[in-house]
């Protein structure tokens, strides 16, 4: 699962959204069997979306690629995800998904089997994340940092390690 706790999710399929994570793949579906699926990610914020065109844009270029007929314009793909956005609070944090599969086929799939579906769901931004890092020299563990971001742990620890070597040059 992806979320610890149930959170709102909506699907689109076919025509119609649906709450929740609607049973839409079954064990013959040629994506799920063979693992041909397109899908890309994006995220939205404060009615916020970066990039969401070039997500949905990168999504109809990958299944085109892996012998899919999406059926559906990166430009619909965008319009229905903000739709979809829009059906939550203007302050959510979602996630978009949308997905391009083929129902049938064996090995390469039916290109005239091809599905799409698309989820927005609430999935709140990793807050105050804390990142922890080690120098070493020698196999030595010099000094240990912890920052707000991996650089700035690492300029931490490498500070401190400075700080030991050179003081042993000192004495």
């Amino acid at each position: 699962m992806l979320f610890k706790e149930p959170r709102r999710a909506l699907t689109y399929f076919e025509g119609k959204w649906y709450e929740g994570n609607p049973p839409l793949m079954g064990p013959f579906t040629h994506g799920a069997w063979m693992g041909q699926v397109a899908w890309d990610g994006a995220r939205a914020f404060r009615r916020l979306a970066p990039d969401l065109d070039l997500h949905c844009a990168r999504l109809v270029r990958s299944a085109q690629t892996l012998g899919l007929a999406p059926g559906v314009s990166p430009e619909e793909l965008t319009a229905l995800a903000w739709d979809g956005i829009e059906r939550f609070p203007p302050d959510a944090e979602l996630y978009i998904r949308p997905i391009v599969y083929a129902e049938d086929g064996f090995i390469v799939p039916d290109a005239a089997t091809t599905r799409w579906m698309m989820s927005v769901l609430d999935a709140p931004m990793p807050h105050d994340r804390r990142f922890t890092c080690a120098a070493q020299v020698g196999g030595e563990e010099l000094g240990v940092g912890t920052g707000a971001s991996k650089k700035a742990a690492e300029q931490i620890a490498a500070r401190e390690a400075l700080e030991k070597l050179r003081g042993v040059a000192e004495a």
